[in-house]
């Protein structure tokens, strides 16, 4: 059946889907362009010596194909892996991996084509440790070991059952890093009620 899908899409059919510190997203092939189903094909630009934030997919692998300019691609649990990259070479970027690509010129943008897997992607960045953003949102603060949804911040893309859900898988790993910290510190209370107070 191909009832409402579309097979080209012009340049003023396009739409900005998302921005990352400063890289900005164009979406051709997409759920909302084209009906596609399991694809998404975008084109990133990265101005001269700018960057997007460190961020990872929660939800699908990407691949990317450097169309022009130069750059390092910063990936690693820890985002200690620099690796340069440049015009012609392709990245594979598999779920949950921590990255951010940098422009190193001064001149000329970084321009990335980027495919993935699934119509919607779930973008997590954690800044300063205790604000969460999930797709370009702010969704809350982490307290200690506890999620603080915020969820008047503003008009959510995604449903709140979803977004509960990304929230948990997004703050999984910093969760348990906090908790190895008072494992090892032992620096915590246990208040009246038998719970587990720390940072809170």
């Amino acid at each position: 059946m191909t009832k409402n899908i579309r097979t080209i899409i012009k340049p003023n059919e396009r739409y900005t889907e998302i921005s990352s510190g400063d890289m900005t997203r164009i979406a051709g092939v997409a759920k909302e362009t084209s009906n596609s189903k399991n694809i998404h094909l975008a084109v990133a630009e990265i101005p001269p010596g700018k960057s997007s934030s460190p961020h990872l997919h929660l939800n699908c692998e990407s691949a990317i194909y450097v169309l022009a300019g130069e750059g390092v691609f910063v990936a690693g649990k820890k985002l200690d892996k620099h690796n340069k990259i440049n015009e012609g070479d392709f990245i594979y970027v598999p779920p949950d991996a921590p990255h951010k690509p940098i422009n190193v010129s001064n001149e000329t943008s970084l321009l990335l084509l980027v495919a993935r897997n699934q119509p919607t992607e779930i973008v997590k960045e954690i800044k300063n440790e205790n604000e969460v953003i999930i797709d370009g949102q702010f969704i809350g603060k982490l307290k200690g070991l506890k999620l603080d949804l915020d969820l008047k911040s503003g008009s959510w893309k995604t449903d709140i059952k979803s977004l509960r859900k990304a929230a948990r898988q997004a703050i999984a790993p910093e969760l348990m890093r906090r908790a190895n910290k008072i494992i090892q510190s032992e620096i915590f209370e246990l208040d009246d009620n038998y719970k587990i107070c720390w940072m809170g």
